[in-house]
């Protein structure tokens, strides 16, 4: 049971991080869209 934990732990840390990195990059899409218009 205890070793399930750090490894749920580093999984949700890994896909935060995804997540964040794919939100950055929709982002500096977007701005690079509007600059375009």
């Amino acid at each position: 049971m205890t070793e399930r934990r750090p490894r749920k732990n580093l999984i949700q840390a890994i896909s935060g991080l995804k997540a964040r990195s794919e939100s950055k990059l929709r982002t500096s899409r977007g701005i690079a869209r509007w600059r375009e218009l």
